[in-house]
């Protein structure tokens, strides 16, 4: 058994073992990207550069996204909405009466199969009109403001929602970076047009950690990385709460304000979205909705937040811990929330 022969035979045996495992992992990562399951390495190769609005949506556009909890594929239309598979190939009817939401990634709702998501949830629940999701991850106020003037003319709108994510809204309204890629920047004085437009393409860091490099380029990861994140990590519950000062928070809402102004004869509301931080520390989401509801009434606009109906509800059924975004049972609970909501303001 351990003559120079018998070990040469058991180390050939072993390396075919080894060839034959790294081949069938080979086709195996092959089969998953001609199927579209497509390593994202960095922002732009999901979304596409825009030289106003800094990065934009790709139009009849699928691809595989995967999270701590979820992986699926997620579809956007004709236009660039987020939308479902029965519908990716098409526009949205610009002749019906249209709901359209506004926001930045709770509103695309990628983080969650789009069925799940309230965008979805309140387009089957109402009949009567089609909800155009205008949602696009990393947006703040500005560029909401940008969206809303590119796109809404289009439609026969009877209701504007903006979803309101202080957390990302405030921090990002006046930088002309996000996470390596350029932002419009507004003046102080004015909402005519941003003062750094046309904006430049910049190149997002790419981590040079190896293991890092191998997992945002392999299909297969990519697949498996709810199963791998949920039982071989802990991902980190953020319930730190940052409590705003009324001066940042307006700066905020009058780019929201300015929407309304424009299309006034639609119906407005702006719908506040807490953190699970502020959802933790209800003295900080006390604070924060003050100001929120005080600002409101000084620009006259119908004003929200899901504050009653996530009283007394643990945190974790509505958050995915790691990402901070609404669970399935967290967008229901909104979908609820706004559909009577938009029933109320439609009789």
């Amino acid at each position: 058994m351990n003559s120079p022969k018998a070990r040469t035979h058991l180390s050939a045996n072993i390396g075919i073992a080894i060839a034959a495992c790294l081949f069938a992992v080979l086709l195996i990562e092959i089969a998953l990207r001609v199927y579209g399951v497509t390593p994202q390495q960095d922002r732009l190769s999901v979304y596409e550069f825009d030289s106003t609005l800094g990065w934009r949506t790709r139009k009849s556009f699928r691809f595989f996204r995967s999270s701590h909890y979820y992986a699926h594929f997620t579809y956007y239309n004709l236009d660039g909405f987020p939308t479902d598979e029965k519908n990716w190939l098409h526009s949205a009817d610009r002749t019906i009466p249209s709901i359209t939401i506004i926001g930045d990634s709770f509103v695309e709702g990628y983080y969650l199969p789009y069925e799940l998501t309230f965008p979805y949830l309140i387009d089957n629940e109402i009949t009567d009109r089609q909800v155009i999701n205008l949602g696009v991850s990393g947006y703040s106020p500005d560029q909401y403001l940008l969206q809303a003037r590119r796109h809404l003319n289009k439609y026969h709108l009877t209701n504007i929602v903006v979803m309101f994510f202080p957390a990302n809204d405030i921090p990002y309204i006046d930088e002309d970076m996000y996470f390596g890629y350029a932002k419009p920047v507004f003046p102080s004085t004015s909402f005519e047009t941003p003062i750094n437009i046309p904006l430049s393409q910049r190149q997002e860091a790419h981590c040079a950690d190896v293991l890092h490099w191998l997992t945002n380029h392999s299909a297969i990861y990519t697949l498996m990385r709810p199963f791998v994140q949920r039982f071989f990590t802990e991902p980190d519950i953020n319930y730190v709460a940052t409590k705003f000062q009324k001066e940042e928070m307006d700066r905020a809402v009058a780019f929201i304000d300015q929407i309304h102004l424009e299309f006034p004869k639609v119906s407005f509301m702006l719908y506040y979205i807490p953190t699970v931080g502020e959802i933790a520390e209800t003295q900080t989401l006390q604070h924060n909705l003050t100001l929120f509801y005080e600002i409101c009434g000084e620009y006259n606009i119908a004003c929200y937040s899901p504050e009653t109906i996530f009283s007394g509800i643990d945190p974790e059924r509505i958050y995915t811990p790691g990402e901070g975004h609404f669970t399935e049972f967290g967008a229901r609970l909104v979908a609820d929330s706004l559909y009577y909501l938009l029933i109320q303001s439609n009789r």
